[in-house]
């Protein structure tokens, strides 16, 4: 005789409605799935958008150049610039536009002043064949003696003298008309070992930040500005010859004058 006190309860149908849960590995590999992607993603983005940032950035950078600050020189600073180019090119020099009595002197020509040895930039001591041209100063005298000092810049690098020069470009011309863009002219300066004399070459010229190929500048490149008959006997022979010694270091440039 079966006893019925504690009868089994029946088996209870399964909720056709109820989703089983899926085993745990099963969802650490949908989690792992999905961060791989994320890594996809970032790793397309990153790859599509940094040299998007890096075109946008040069071309606004090289074609909305803005003007450069002009250096202007004070009154001694003037003073001894002015007997510096007097000494290299043997004609008395004024820098800027002088008012009467603006030197010191009543009818307005340069004032006598004193070069102080000591101090940088100026005439060696004992030795006034030797001069000292500053980058401040050159971008100075281009301030005061022309209207190209917001336009055109020099940089003194070793053996470099950089020219750079913020150039409009016509509004006729297609997608870049109406900008500003940015040309840069490196020349080499130095006394060439071979020759002993004053040489100076084109190295590079770019524009927009791109060099442009030696072809198509006519093979400009590494031509010495003071060689070849044309020259003959004109003023850039002679002014070669007359430079004995001749460097250019960080923002400085040495020239030593022959006799």
């Amino acid at each position: 005789m079966i006893s019925e006190a504690n009868p089994t309860p029946p088996a209870l149908p399964a909720d056709p409605t109820s989703t089983p849960l899926p085993p745990a590995h099963a969802t650490e590999g949908v989690r792992t799935h999905s961060h791989k992607g994320w890594i996809i993603l970032s790793v397309v983005l990153a790859v599509i958008l940094i040299p998007a940032l890096s075109l946008l950035g040069w071309y606004w950078y090289n074609f909305h150049a803005g003007l450069y600050r002009p250096v202007t020189l004070t009154p001694p600073e003037q003073q001894v610039l002015e007997q510096k180019l007097t000494a290299a090119t043997g004609e008395p020099v004024v820098i800027g536009e002088k008012t009467p009595g603006e030197s010191g002197s009543p009818d307005g020509s340069p004032a006598a002043i004193t070069i102080d040895s000591k101090s940088p930039g100026v005439f060696a001591a004992a030795d006034n064949r030797t001069i000292i041209l500053t980058e401040h100063e050159l971008n100075g005298y281009l301030h005061h003696n022309t209207d190209l000092g917001e336009r055109l810049k020099f940089d003194l690098r070793p053996n470099a003298f950089v020219v750079r020069l913020i150039q409009p470009i016509e509004p006729e011309v297609p997608v870049v008309g109406g900008k500003t863009l940015r040309v840069n002219v490196t020349l080499g300066a130095y006394i060439d070992p071979t020759t002993s004399r004053f040489r100076m070459e084109v190295d590079d010229i770019s524009v927009g930040g791109v060099p442009i190929p030696n072809a198509w500048l006519g093979d400009i490149k590494n031509q010495d500005f003071f060689a070849g008959a044309e020259y003959g006997d004109g003023f850039l022979r002679r002014f070669a010859d007359g430079i004995e010694n001749f460097e250019i270091r960080n923002g400085e440039m040495l020239i030593r004058l022959a006799e």
